[in-house]
């Protein structure tokens, strides 16, 4: 991929806002863009953009010999790839460094620190394992794309069902998904990948690096760390040297944002019935990682009607809230006639939820 050459008046600028601890969008030094999260017709196909970066991850099984220094476990396989539309400098005809980059760091994080259970994957030890391939692919590259995939995948993991299975003897009988519920994988934590953009010889750093940022950035580092503040692997890029202190302060950091990631991509799964046998909400919106003591809850329009059904048993309800219910009960019946004519359209539908100023 070719280096891109960047104006010294640019340079300037984005160096003279980051001194002032200001960004060209508006953000906050340890600020991410938008998040929004795409979920396909298929188990574990999430499409996530942050701000105008997208990652498509695609995850499938397949029923393959085991390993032969394996024999108890099942095979994950990680592609990374670059489209050809991602990236400006891109050349075709050569393997993209930043698919391997990214697609190395990723599967270091898992797999080092073992996240995923690959004992439950085994079907018959010796014979038969599932081989999970976990396809991820850079539509579009402005910025921070390490953390833009390492969010598609763990999406992707928590939201894949695999076809159940019967083991009789060393005969195993694969369900379908009408036959019998699919089942999740075994994960034992969620790592996340936080970036780190480095500038002026270390002496500033930002959080969530935007394509322009990168240009002019003099070091990056990339720390994937669980909910539990385990560090799982650390990548260094750069010229730019970083101090033991310099280092600490970032696991601090990304530490905080880990959590607010897994909290938000598990308060969207819950309320989604984690994609196996509801529909997915249309949007879901958070509040900024600023706030740090912000509860989420979402009141659906059930537990309204039943709220105010509640009061009118009491005898307390005034005329308005008696309107307010009548109102929401057929509002509610509307939607629902709305949703029973729109079914047979509904496969050619995709959902999308939206994770906003995280």
């Amino acid at each position: 991929m070719r280096d891109t050459v960047v104006p010294n008046v640019d340079k300037a600028f984005l160096l003279a806002t980051i001194q002032q601890s200001k960004r060209l969008d508006g953000r906050g030094v340890y600020d991410y863009r938008k998040v929004k999260l795409t979920y396909g017709k298929g188990f574990g196909n999430v499409e996530v953009q942050l701000g105008r970066s997208r990652v498509l991850c695609q995850i499938s099984a397949v029923v393959v010999p085991p390993n032969e220094d394996r024999q108890h476990e099942g095979i994950v396989v990680f592609n990374t790839n670059l489209a050809q539309i991602a990236d400006p400098q891109y050349e075709p005809g050569r393997p993209s460094a930043l698919a391997i980059e990214v697609g190395r760091i990723i599967e270091r994080g898992l797999k080092e620190s073992r996240a995923i259970e690959k004992e439950g994957l085994c079907i018959v030890a010796g014979a038969k394992v599932w081989q999970l391939t976990i396809d991820t692919t850079i539509l579009d590259n402005c910025g921070n794309v390490i953390d833009c995939a390492s969010i598609a995948v763990m999406a992707a993991l928590r939201h894949f069902r695999r076809p159940d299975v019967t083991v009789q003897g060393e005969t195993a009988t694969i369900h379908t998904l009408t036959e019998k519920e699919p089942v999740p994988l075994g994960l034992q934590h969620i790592p996340f990948a936080i970036t780190f953009g480095f500038f002026d010889g270390g002496k500033y750093t930002l959080v969530d690096t935007s394509l322009e940022e990168e240009h002019v950035m003099e070091g990056r580092l990339t720390l994937t760390l669980n909910t539990h503040r385990e560090v799982c692997a650390i990548h260094k890029c750069g010229g730019a040297p970083l101090l033991p202190d310099q280092i600490i302060r970032c696991a601090k950091i990304a530490a905080v944002k880990v959590t607010e990631l897994s909290d938000l991509l598990t308060a969207v799964l819950d309320e989604a019935g984690a994609g196996i046998s509801n529909p997915l909400p249309d949007k879901r919106s958070a509040r900024t990682i600023g706030e740090q003591n912000t509860h989420i809850k979402v009141v659906t329009k059930e537990e309204k009607i039943i709220d105010l059904a509640k009061d009118l048993a009491s005898e307390t309800t005034t005329t308005t809230q008696q309107d307010t219910l009548n109102s929401a009960m057929s509002e509610d019946g509307s939607e629902s006639e709305a949703e029973s004519d729109s079914e047979s359209d509904s496969e050619e539908e995709e959902t999308t939820m939206v994770l906003t100023g995280i």
